[in-house]
């Protein structure tokens, strides 16, 4: 079971898009505050979006398996309510939060949302290519 689930491309693909967006966000904290700072990887919120670096890799690794299917028309659905949901979410997140200044915490801009499924786009289609 262990080798079914690390030869499928679409969970490595997903999977590592998951963890290097998560880093990306150390990296990018890095870059802002000229402090390294590890913790910033368990944030929810921050560039770039984890969710929808997943959504948009998970996306492009069904299209890449399975062109224009059914399956990839669910997906895609999926992802873009996916996207959406951590954007409205983020947008109430930020109403209630700013007051607290706990903001950069937990909300995600349309920014960081599409650098999310950028990154996932990317990485998937490298990890198909090896």
């Amino acid at each position: 079971m262990l080798q079914e689930l690390v030869s499928n491309r679409i969970i490595v693909a997903v999977i590592i898009t998951m963890v290097l967006a998560q880093f990306a966000k150390v990296v990018v904290y890095w870059i802002r505050h000229k402090q390294l700072k590890m913790a910033v990887v368990f944030d929810y919120g921050g560039m770039p979006s984890s969710h929808s670096a997943t959504a948009g890799s998970l996306v492009t690794a069904v299209y890449l398996v399975e062109g224009l299917s059914s399956l990839f028309a669910v997906t895609l659905i999926l992802g873009i309510v996916m996207v959406r949901d951590a954007l409205g979410t983020s947008l109430d997140t930020k109403r209630t939060l700013i007051p607290l200044k706990l903001r950069n915490l937990f909300v995600h801009t349309p920014t960081q949302a599409l650098a999310g499924v950028l990154i996932g786009i990317v990485i998937t289609i490298i990890v198909f290519q090896l």
